[in-house]
């Protein structure tokens, strides 16, 4: 609601073109010295207004998502080596013998190996629920003042970055421990052979662990940065 002096409104002063579109659409409600001019938000900002919480709905969901689905794993894998290691397991169709508990490493890193790939693919589907978030959020959100602009630009870096270090982990670490994996099994009654394709397995297998902590703490950092997102639909957007 606008409060327009009667002279303004009979006259039209001070009145550019862009206000007088502005005043044809108004409804004036008259008073004894003040005319109350009720405004229709244009429909542009009517829009921005109901795609918004769509946006922040995906956005929310697939960032929870994320971030449970990588928390869990976190968790899960040390557990998962220790209670495997402690059972002591034989593999007899894999190896002739178990030097050093290697069974229980070989059984616990592919148990692992395999949430982890999995749990890739659901990390580049919530990915592009974030990055559809994010472009929402370019579009509706409140960017004005140094803050909330500060703000989104770093959800936008902590998102790609996070990203980058899913699609690093699928496209070059993932095929790393499939190809090493299968060269230990080939090879494990040859040591020559075997032993090394096992430090590379171990290897990999610890930077991809790497890698999802790194991504576990960008999303929190993700979380922490989202926690005063506001639409920027306000009457102080409206034309004057």
């Amino acid at each position: 609601i606008w409060l327009v002096p009667p002279s303004v409104l009979q006259k039209g002063e001070g009145m550019g073109k862009r206000d007088a579109r502005v005043m044809r659409a108004a409804t004036v409600i008259p008073s004894n010295n003040l005319r109350f001019s009720c405004l229709s938000p244009p429909e542009s900002h009517n829009q921005g207004m109901s795609l918004f919480p769509i946006v922040q709905i995906i956005y929310w969901l697939s960032l929870s998502t994320w971030f449970g689905g990588v928390l869990f794993i976190a968790i899960a894998a040390p557990i998962i080596f220790r209670v495997v290691r402690e059972q002591r397991p034989i593999l007899p169709t894999v190896l002739s013998v178990n030097l050093e508990n290697q069974h229980a490493d070989l059984l616990a890193g592919t148990i692992v190996a395999h949430l982890l790939a999995l749990l890739s693919k659901v990390q580049l589907a919530c990915a592009g629920g974030v990055l559809i978030g994010l472009l929402g959020q370019w579009a509706f959100a409140e960017r004005s003042g140094a803050g909330p602009l500060t703000q989104i630009i770093l959800r936008t870096l902590l998102c790609l970055t996070a990203t980058a270090m899913v699609v690093y982990d699928w496209r070059v670490v993932w095929p790393q421990i499939i190809k090493y994996r299968q060269q230990y099994l080939d090879h494990a009654d040859e040591p020559e052979i075997a032993n090394p394709a096992k430090e590379q397995f171990d290897r990999y297998h610890h930077e991809s662990i790497n890698i999802l902590t790194i991504v576990l703490l960008l999303l929190l950092g993700l979380v922490l940065f989202s926690g005063n997102i506001a639409t920027a639909m306000t009457f102080s957007n409206f034309p004057r």
